[in-house]
């Protein structure tokens, strides 16, 4: 492949995942309170949790979703959440996390 050929696949990509162009198709929708973030070489995994979980055979078991991203699928999330939280912090609407005491 070209580098032509690249760039017009790059651009086909980016008008057909234009906001316009963008129909999401939400199958599941889950609450989640935790979330554990792994990054390899390849990718992003995030488990996202739902705490506390139930009591079976004596151990604690916890529905989660795992969702694997692109390192820069990731940073964009990382950028866009940071963003969000940060205006609706200035705007009053959620508070701010506090952070716990050190020894």
């Amino acid at each position: 492949m070209n580098a032509d050929s690249f760039a017009e696949i790059q651009d086909l990509a980016a008008r057909a995942l234009s906001c316009s162009n963008l129909i999401p198709d939400i199958t599941i929708t889950r609450y989640s309170n935790l979330a554990y973030v792994q990054a390899s070489p390849r990718d992003v995994c995030v488990d996202f949790l739902e705490m506390p979980g139930v009591k079976k055979d004596g151990k604690m078991v916890v529905n989660g979703t795992r969702v694997y991203m692109s390192h820069v699928a990731a940073q964009k999330l990382g950028e866009v959440l940071q963003s969000v939280l940060k205006k609706a912090i200035q705007n009053g609407g959620i508070e701010r996390l506090k952070e716990a005491k050190r020894p």
